[in-house]
């Protein structure tokens, strides 16, 4: 699915609004740039909480990047348990950066108790990951230099399968892999951008909100409110569009207005 090539639609009696549905993509040219933007906040949001320090671990040298993206789900669950029995619970948010040779690193920042090099260093090659742990103070500056790693990164697909048999080494994360991970109290949640009405239902439809508004007029609806996409494609023939099944009990296949009352 294309970014914005269809529309969300909200419905409340005979008014509706009409919203793009977004892919979310961290390649897509307008979802990528918003998630960056959004785990800067993040970054930032935590970073006023308190004292932080920032943390480096890197993929073992001379490991193929197939093997290191395979491994790196569960090279950073062992360690962060050890590190929680060791230390105490302890918030954090780490990105992936992807270095020249294809292997991921990963760069922590985190508010908790001073974690000594040596014992991180031990810990770490213990628990799979390279030689190479890095830990210093935080600083207002990570903001930037944690989101550069997901800028430099954006036309590239990191949701793609590792291919199987790969004999190359070439690779990329495991399916559904998370660019970011954030401890839940790491900073206060952010409130999502809500439409200016409550709508009780809920619709999807196969075209982009500016061509989404002929479909919902036709039907009967009086449109409220409007957000346009990142849709560039060709404009749509004059013909009805198609209603696609949604999720949820809220969700239906075909709206059916309610009309008032002579």
């Amino acid at each position: 699915m294309s970014c914005g090539s269809s529309s969300l639609v909200g419905v409340d009696g005979m008014e509706a609004g009409i919203y793009p549905l977004r892919c979310k993509r961290w390649s897509c040219t307008d979802c990528g740039p918003r998630k960056v933007r959004r785990v800067m906040a993040q970054i930032g949001a935590g970073l006023r909480l308190g004292r932080t320090r920032f943390l480096t671990l890197t993929s073992p040298g001379g490991e193929d990047a197939a093997t290191s993206w395979a491994e790196l789900p569960g090279r950073w669950k062992r360690f962060h348990q050890r590190l929680v029995r060791r230390y105490g619970a302890f918030e954090y948010l780490a990105v992936t950066e992807v270095q020249q040779r294809g292997n991921p690193h990963l760069h922590i920042v985190y508010r908790g108790k001073y974690m000594p090099q040596r014992v991180l260093r031990g810990m770490a090659g213990e628990c799979g990951f390279g030689r190479v742990a890095d830990i210093r103070d935080g600083h207002p500056g990570l903001v930037r230099y944690l989101a550069k790693y997901l800028t430099k990164d954006l036309q590239r697909d990191l949701s793609a399968h590792i291919p199987a048999g790969d004999q190359r080494g070439v690779g990329g994360p495991p399916r559904y892999y998370r660019r970011v991970r954030m401890s839940r109290h790491w900073c206060e949640p952010f409130q999502q951008n809500e439409p200016a009405h409550h709508w009780p239902n809920w619709y999807i439809l196969a075209g982009p909100p500016e061509h989404a508004v002929r479909e919902v007029t036709r039907v009967g609806y009086r449109v409220v409110e409007l957000v346009l996409g990142p849709w560039r494609g060709p404009v749509a023939a004059a013909g009805r569009l198609r209603w696609l099944r949604g999720m949820g009990a809220r969700w239906s296949t075909k709206p059916k207005p309610q009309r008032e009352a002579a």
